[in-house]
């Protein structure tokens, strides 16, 4: 019986080993051993210390809290093989019982689920582009066609033969050119090609390789309008649809393509070979941040007449200095494509209109108490009037009332004569009553600084607030500045004495001429052309700095309008002797 027991006790350690040396399949698809919590039972924790050969059994009865599925807390004391000594026999026989073992099959399930990732991270979907590298090499002599195309007409374009037919492992393609126009860069061709120049393709198939043009951006921000139509713009008094984008300027500036109207504007320019433009945005906005505030309405001014291309930039950057003129519009160069073609340079302006951000005064078409904008002009067409015997021309809405239009009219039109009346009686007192003399002493300095042929002519803004009382008759903003700075004849280019403020001109301008004969404004004047003094002898650094600045894109519009040297407005032989952007 003695020799039995030990035989049965020897055959029970010898079961217990051989389960922990060698595990069943569903443990053998884990690398992490059976835990207690994988099997729901006590598991046996076998240690040999240093000072005692002979093993010692213990049993874990605290479940530990770690998930079973995480390898980093695996151990592998369990199946150690070291373990073969006889007194093992103190094992419990309710351990030996094989099915609280094999119940850990359940734990092992958990892997599967993992294992079904394995789809995702299989790369087979790849691998189908095999068969393209792998079709049978065409025979020799096969013929093929070859292409070469362009990404965009209005960008450049290819000489050479476009469509050619090679024959395979014979013939080669001849050598085509890619070449881009004005306002235009080749970036490359669609196969990854970089060279302007190429030749030698010999495809196994029939191909196009596509020519890639974009805009040539140099210093100034793009302006890009596509008209709804894809024509030209060709009228000043109706607009067409389309849309607008602003690029190459810091990403807060940045226009995404957005719905507008555009048409001409201006009088002599849009006589001119180089138009400018009046654009009208579906949503208000502050174009490139320069703008006193959101609004619709733009302008893009062309300056054909000045071969600088920055008088209007310069006069209008001064005037928002000035300080005594309510509101001047912003201004800023661009470079601008319509339609894809570029047009070369242009000032990006601010419309002078009544406005919140603009010439805030109100503006209620149906009342004779509203604001009134008006502009002297030699072309006045639209909403005419009369005074101190020169046509004014009212630029905000008015009554669609016949009677209340002209009511309107005949209102505002006694405010400018009563002031005029007054301006040539001289009286100090009543000239203040009806004018805002610091306004018309800040308008005045910068029309005589830069000798504006038009001062007298066009373009010569007033504004008037009928809603308050004892209002006076404001000056400004002052515009159109291409005849400035020596750019006209006729007098004005001459650098020494007075312009604006002296009669006798072909067409001077009655306000100042006659307000420069009284003492006491030509003192005003003085008094604060001293105060500006620090602000004026910064022009010159400020012309050369805008030049500098801009000055392979205003190099480049000249390339677009060859008009060096010649005379388009009123330039005087000073001018049309310069032939280069560097001596304007």
């Amino acid at each position: 019986m003695r020799k039995l027991f030990w035989l049965t006790a020897l055959l029970g350690a010898l079961w217990l080993w051989s389960c922990s040396a060698e595990p069943t399949d569903s443990q053998a698809s884990s690398s992490v051993p059976p835990t207690a919590e994988t099997t729901g039972v006590p598991m046996i924790a076998v240690t040999t210390p240093d000072s005692d050969p002979t093993p010692t059994v213990s049993i874990d009865t605290d479940l530990p809290d770690t998930d079973p599925g995480d390898h980093s807390q695996a151990t592998e004391t369990i199946p150690n093989t070291t373990v073969t000594n006889a007194p093992v026999t103190t094992v419990p026989t309710p351990i030996t019982t094989p099915d609280p073992v094999t119940t850990a099959k359940p734990t092992t399930t958990t892997k599967k689920p993992v294992t079904t990732t394995k789809p995702a991270t299989t790369t087979k979907p790849v691998t189908t582009t095999k068969p393209v590298t792998t079709d049978p090499e065409p025979a020799k002599g096969t013929p093929i066609s070859v292409r070469y195309v362009v990404n965009d007409s209005k960008g450049g374009y290819l000489t050479g033969t476009t469509v050619q037919n090679v024959r395979y492992g014979e013939t080669t393609s001849t050598v085509v050119k890619a070449s881009a126009n004005l306002g235009y860069k080749f970036v490359g061709w669609s196969d990854g090609e970089g060279e302007v120049f190429r030749s030698g393709d010999c495809p196994q198939e029939n191909s196009v390789y596509t020519a890639i043009f974009e805009y040539d951006a140099l210093e100034l921000p793009i302006v890009s309008i596509t008209t709804a139509t894809g024509g030209d713009v060709t009228s000043k008094t109706e607009y067409i649809g389309g849309t607008i984008a602003i690029t190459n300027c810091d990403a807060q500036y940045v226009l995404e393509e957005m719905d507008m109207e555009i048409r001409g504007r201006g009088n002599f320019s849009w006589n001119t070979p180089k138009k400018s433009y009046r654009v009208k945005l579906s949503k208000k906005q502050n174009l490139l941040g320069q703008g006193n505030g959101k609004a619709k309405s733009w302008t893009l001014i062309a300056n054909h007449c000045d071969q600088s291309l920055i008088r209007n930039y310069i006069t209008l950057n001064y005037a928002r200095k000035l300080g005594n003129i309510s509101f001047m519009s912003s201004a800023t160069s661009v470079d601008l494509y319509l339609n894809g073609e570029y047009r070369g340079v242009y000032l990006l302006c601010e419309q002078n209109q009544v406005h919140e951000d603009r010439v805030n005064i109100p503006e209620n078409p149906e009342s004779l108490l509203t604001g009134y904008l008006i502009e002297m002009s030699n072309y006045a067409a639209e909403n005419v009037f009369h005074a101190g015997g020169r046509a004014y021309e009212t630029k905000n809405d008015l009554s669609t009332n016949g009677d209340l239009y002209n009511q309107q009219q005949a209102f505002i039109a006694n405010i400018v004569q009563q002031c005029w009346d007054a301006v040539q009686r001289g009286n100090r007192s009543e000239i203040e009553k009806l004018l805002d003399i610091p306004s018309v002493v800040d308008t005045y300095i910068a029309e005589e600084l830069f000798k504006n042929k038009d001062d007298g002519w066009d373009s010569f803004y007033m504004y008037y607030d009928a809603t308050v009382s004892g209002e006076v008759l404001h000056f400004g903003p002052i515009w159109d500045f291409d005849l400035s700075g020596g750019n006209a004849d006729e007098g004005c280019d001459n650098p020494e004495g007075l312009w604006a403020g002296v009669s006798g001109q072909m067409q001077d301008n009655g306000w100042f001429c006659t307000l420069m004969r009284y003492n006491w404004f030509r003192k005003m004047v003085a008094e604060r052309w001293n105060e500006l003094k620090s602000e004026t002898d910064k022009i010159p650094g400020d012309i050369l700095a805008e030049a500098k600045a801009g000055f392979n894109a205003y190099s480049r519009n000249f390339e677009k309008w060859k008009i060096f040297g010649q005379r388009i407005n009123l330039e005087p032989p000073q001018v049309t002797a310069l032939r280069y952007y560097t001596a304007h």
